[in-house]
């Protein structure tokens, strides 16, 4: 989960967003985990605050994602 975690902070980050993990405190995140044959695949997903919209659980351009 952290690796997933760092993920979705440096996915931020490459969108030209400064994006550290006190930025993720408060914040609402959606974490999936499926199976990927012996092991597991974390996803998390993020709305940042003060994005426009209701969250429709389908990732938009406002959404960061990390798998």
């Amino acid at each position: 989960m952290a690796v997933a975690l760092e993920r979705l902070l440096e996915a931020a980050r490459l969108d030209g967003h400064y994006a550290e993990h006190e930025h993720l405190y408060g914040e609402d995140l959606v974490l999936r985990i499926e199976e990927d044959g012996d092991g597991a695949n974390v996803t998390v997903r993020w709305v940042p605050t003060g994005n426009s919209g209701a969250d429709d659980g389908d990732v938009d351009d406002g959404e960061k994602l990390a798998v």
